[in-house]
């Protein structure tokens, strides 16, 4: 997209979003680059999940577009729609006593269609 390599720093350590939020931080720090303004790319379902895990690793003042509910196309090939989103909202209850994300308000109307969806028999990835 006109960026040039070397201007582009890739972590290749992380196994999961935490990790690379820390990682990526490390990898500034050891380079000594300034980040005072940091953008996070995730597929939009994940938006939530993805900002509550970086104010958890990487404290700073955080904006963030408000977006929309969207779910990825059914032909795409690393999405599985649904069962995706109800993995995140799983960890979005989960994760802040593990200490990976901070807390997060779920309304009353997104945790009755995720226990609706539980009992039709969809399973959380």
């Amino acid at each position: 997209m006109g960026v040039p390599r070397g201007s582009i720093l890739l972590e290749t350590e992380a196994i999961n979003t935490g990790d690379n939020i820390c990682f990526s931080y490390r990898l500034l720090k050891e380079r000594n680059i300034p980040a005072n303004r940091v953008i996070l790319v995730q597929q939009p379902f994940m938006e939530r999940r993805v900002f509550a895990t970086f104010l958890r690793q990487w404290p700073a003042i955080v904006t963030s577009r408000q977006m929309g509910l969207c779910l990825p196309p059914p032909h795409c090939g690393h999405c599985h729609g649904s069962h995706h989103i109800h993995g995140v909202l799983e960890r979005i209850c989960d994760y802040p006593q593990k200490g990976f994300q901070v807390e997060q308000e779920i309304t009353p109307s997104a945790l009755s269609a995720y226990h609706w969806f539980l009992q039709a028999g969809y399973i959380p990835k």
